[in-house]
């Protein structure tokens, strides 16, 4: 039990550096707070997993089969949408100052496409480790990530990106194809 509490705690704590550092970005640009992100992003990702084998409950080899491998689809999009259908260095290493919002592939359907694979890949982790604690760690992990994107959409990406403001206009915040069309005059 002690173990799935430390999971609760370090996923939380996970969020608390990811706001961290989006905040010192667009702020004092401490080099220490830097890091934030990659230790958030590893505390995320290290409870999760810690998360799914202390709480594994399947005997079922055939879903275990069938959420291993969505799982894997939805990780694999993830990954995919964060880190390669973006240019890295200039998202996650340049400094915020008088930078572009990337407005192509995944992004020019909604403005924060990872979000859906994450929800997406914690649902079937839930259901692979096949217990009520399981929903209960996935969605609040679910729900901060959604808490997360909410404060760079409103407050951090503005401010990060130049011309952040023209593509909330004409890009869906999270649900692909919602966007009503702007008539032009």
């Amino acid at each position: 039990m002690g173990a799935i509490i430390a999971c609760y705690v370090v996923g939380l704590l996970s969020y608390v550096l990811l706001f961290i550092y989006d905040y010192n970005s667009i702020s004092k640009n401490y080099k220490t707070i830097k890091s934030f992100f990659l230790l958030g992003s590893l505390c995320n990702i290290g409870s999760s997993i810690a998360f799914s084998i202390f709480s594994f409950n399947n005997d079922n080899i055939i879903s275990i089969i069938v959420f291993s491998s969505v799982a894997v689809i939805f990780l694999g999009l993830e990954i995919y949408t964060l880190f390669f259908a973006i240019d890295f260095k200039n998202t996650y290493i340049k400094d915020s100052t008088l930078r572009l919002a990337y407005t192509k592939g995944m992004y020019s359907l909604c403005r924060h496409p990872g979000v859906l694979w994450y929800i997406l890949l914690f649902v079937s982790i839930g259901f692979l480790v096949n217990n009520l604690s399981g929903v209960f760690f996935f969605s609040m992990m679910s729900l901060l990530n959604i808490l997360y994107i909410v404060y760079q959409d409103y407050y951090i990406f503005p401010k990060t990106f130049t011309n952040y403001m023209d593509y909330k206009k004409e890009t869906p915040f999270l649900i692909p194809f919602t966007k009503r069309k702007v008539k032009k005059i």
